[in-house]
């Protein structure tokens, strides 16, 4: 039933056309930007020279040329890379019409960044505000897309996580977790991401660090990362972890990744437990006054 697709090959088209004749595409073409955080048009994206012959070849194909789409990169942190995408993509939906082919859709991607372990450092709503304005004056026809992943999810969740073992490396505290790169830390490894981490404790701070359970030696999540002396048992929080971790987490040597609580379903099943509880008070109660 989907019949909404982005390319950016030849080889692409056939296989469109015999999986879903008469699909509306669009062609995703090649942006730069040197201040994204994870590369995405190394991999992806035509060049703009061939995106619209590609859009005529898929029309040939049975396939409804529909748009055009770019991505300027995961945790992008420049406001230009957007503008200079759009003027790009401007110029392309400009010969497109000068030719016959009519576009009515564009996807931007996503890519709008979330504070990291360090914050953030770029005017978020400067950024949206100037992105709207380029397609407000570009694109006033155009129904507009975008994808913003990150952007929705990433802050949304906490990792609550507890030591299980500890080592002294020299001078050195090492810290054993339940959970590691295999788990729900892996955009440490697949995302280049530091998740911001707080420890709880009295004592003088020293820069120690926390690695995860697995047997494998890149399984080290935080180094000189200044905590007080912290027991067997004692729990961490690791803040703003809800993008790319349960998403790209295995189950590497046994174990398990962290299991999943929504807070509103959690705070119904207090109240039900209170219920309960109050209810077999009374009920005790009323026995205990029998005569």
């Amino acid at each position: 039933g989907v019949k909404r697709f982005t390319f950016d090959d030849e080889s692409e088209i056939p296989k469109l056309a015999a999986a879903a004749p008469g699909a509306d595409v669009l062609v995703r073409v090649q942006v730069h930007n040197s201040k994204a955080l994870v590369d995405l048009n190394t991999k992806f994206g035509a060049p703009l020279g061939s995106a619209l012959p590609l859009l005529r070849k898929a029309e040939q194909a049975g396939l409804h040329a529909k748009g055009i789409c770019f991505h300027v990169g995961s945790q992008s942190l420049s406001t230009a890379a957007y503008e200079e995408a759009l003027l790009l993509v401007h110029h392309l939906f400009l010969e497109a019409e000068a030719s016959g082919m009519h576009l009515t859709d564009l996807d931007i991607g996503g890519g709008f960044p979330i504070p990291s372990a360090e914050g953030l450092h770029v005017d978020l709503a400067a950024m949206l505000e100037a992105i709207n304005r380029q397609l407000d004056r570009l694109f006033p026809q155009t129904a507009v897309w975008t994808e913003p992943g990150r952007f929705l999810c990433g802050t949304a969740m906490n990792l609550v996580t507890s030591v299980i073992g500890t080592k002294q490396r020299g001078a050195v505290p090492w810290y054993i977790l339940d959970e590691g790169i295999y788990g729900v830390f892996s955009g440490i490894l697949f995302d280049h991401w530091e998740y911001p981490l707080h420890c709880f404790g009295n004592g003088a701070k020293i820069p120690s660090v926390f690695a995860g359970p697995s047997c494998d030696g890149i399984d080290v999540l935080y180094r000189d990362f200044p905590a007080p002396k912290l027991p067997i048992g004692a729990n961490v929080l690791v803040s703003d972890i809800g993008a790319y971790t349960t998403v790209s987490a295995t189950r590497f040597n046994g174990f398990e990744p962290a299991a999943v609580l929504v807070w509103e379903d959690q705070a119904d099943l207090v109240a039900k437990r209170r219920k309960l509880r109050e209810t077999d008070e009374a009920s005790s109660a009323s026995i205990a006054q029998m005569p």
